[in-house]
């Protein structure tokens, strides 16, 4: 499978793939696949912004560059139909389809989604349809699209719980992430926002690693691997590319380390008091 630069809209994306579109531009075999790396000069083409340094180094030095970030604001902007459906996997939207022709519960889901002009996923149809799906084993509680409310500058707040199961599915190794979890989404650095955005198709996988991170313990370097780990594999579940996923599981082994057990809100303080005590 070969790698290309898509360079659509300004910004600069790598996507592994073997059906390349239109004006996508193959890098070669010497070309890192770190994203971040890159720019756009003023002719518009994409040159590397850190010649002669190791993916390592460029890590390193954005993340040096960004210790007191400008934050951005989340969007609360509604979704497209298509980039609705494409927050379920490929195996998901077949059952789907699948019973859409037997039961006329789901054959009135979709004919709804036919029928909007675009897909808000605070709304409360939006979310009963979800759970409509999940109550129908559809869908996992994972795989679909996370129900946030901004309740701060680059923060969320969790409306819906879900778990989590390690390994094969189904697991005996389950994390029950809490309605009610505040984030700001911290373990995942703000330089990688960009290619990783955490409130998009992935943010479950970012929720899940944050509430690891808030469970901790602090100092507990075993637990913050395996939180780590679980992360790379949620992203794999999430059909997040194998070069994003070596890129984000890097940069949270090289600087989460601060951020592990180390939350004060008092939600993320109860739930490790409840655990200790556990």
């Amino acid at each position: 499978m070969n790698a290309y630069f898509d360079i659509r809209n300004g910004h600069i994306a790598i996507v592994e793939t073997d059906t390349p579109e239109p004006g996508w531009i193959k890098l070669t075999s010497k070309q890192s696949r770190l994203a971040a790396r890159y720019r756009l000069d003023e002719d518009g083409k994409v040159i590397d912004a850190f010649p002669g340094k190791t993916d390592e180094e460029v890590l390193a030095e954005l993340a040096a560059q960004q210790q007191t970030p400008a934050n951005p604001q989340p969007s609360p902007r509604p979704l497209t139909k298509l980039a609705f459906m494409e927050r379920f996997t490929d195996d998901e939207l077949a059952a789907i389809y699948a019973a859409a022709k037997t039961d006329v519960r789901v054959e009135v889901w979709m004919d709804k989604m036919k029928l909007a002009s675009e897909i808000d996923l605070a709304d409360p149809r939006t979310r009963a349809g979800v759970e409509a799906l999940e109550a129908l084993g559809l869908v996992s509680s994972f795989t679909t699209p996370a129900i946030l409310e901004i309740v701060g500058p680059n923060r969320w707040r969790l409306v819906e719980p879900f778990e989590y199961h390690v390994g094969e599915y189904p697991s005996t190794d389950v994390i029950r992430v809490p309605k009610g979890f505040e984030t700001d989404l911290a373990s995942v650095p703000r330089i990688f926002w960009p290619i990783f955005p955490p409130q998009g198709r992935y943010a479950k996988a970012a929720i899940l690693h944050d509430w690891l991170y808030a469970l901790g313990p602090a100092g507990d370097e075993a637990a913050r691997r395996r939180a780590d780990d679980i992360f790379a594999e949620a992203m794999a579940v999430l059909g997040c590319p194998a070069w994003q996923r070596w890129v984000i599981h890097r940069a949270v082994r090289l600087f989460g380390g601060s951020a592990f057990g180390r939350s004060d809100h008092p939600f993320d303080v109860a739930a490790r008091q409840q655990r200790g005590a556990g």
